[in-house]
């Protein structure tokens, strides 16, 4: 049974980052037009980029997670497993939907940038920990701030994002 289990955490955890790809790259393709769509993958690139820089100067955040949850501290683990990555995707939700209500490109450039370093970090990570050779007990533990981060960020859109409307030149939020 802990097989079908440890399988299951693999096909979920590659499909998520699969399907991240997947979005950043509709993101790209839906935009309006030539320009809009290269500042979109200049987005992309830039996401890419600030992963790889921060790599290159020695900020390991794969690391650095994996060595703060190795304890068994309840308090590591609830503050850096739980409450700061649920804090931060919050924060970032917010952000983002704040920015499409005053400008519908800027967001979606910005969430390209996010979400591409959002989905190489949580790749890195997922390599990190299967590398070692952790059991899936510890795997998961290690997984715990990507699922905290990616909730919490998923949850306040799902509750809080809203269509907008045009009516008469002006814009409305439904």
């Amino acid at each position: 049974m802990v097989t079908f289990f440890n399988i299951l955490t693999h096909i979920l955890v590659i499909g998520g980052i699969i399907a991240i790809f997947v979005f950043i790259g509709y993101m790209i393709h839906i935009s309006d037009t030539a320009l809009e769509k290269g500042v979109r993958i200049a987005s992309f690139a830039t996401g890419l980029l600030i992963y790889i820089g921060s790599q290159s100067l020695g900020i390991t955040i794969p690391s650095f997670l994996m060595l703060s949850l190795s304890t068994t501290n309840p308090f590591t683990i609830g503050l850096l497993g739980l409450l700061l990555p649920s804090f931060t995707g919050t924060f970032v939700a917010w952000y983002c939907i704040r920015n499409f209500y005053k400008n519908e490109f800027l967001a979606a450039r910005l969430i390209i940038l996010i979400t591409t370093v959002i989905a190489i970090l949580f790749g890195d990570i997922y390599a990190k920990a299967y590398a070692t050779g952790l059991e899936l007990e510890r795997l998961n533990l290690t997984l715990l701030p990507n699922l905290a981060f990616i909730s919490s960020l998923s949850l306040y859109v799902i509750f809080n994002l809203r269509k907008k409307e045009k009516i008469a030149g002006a814009t409305k939020k439904a």
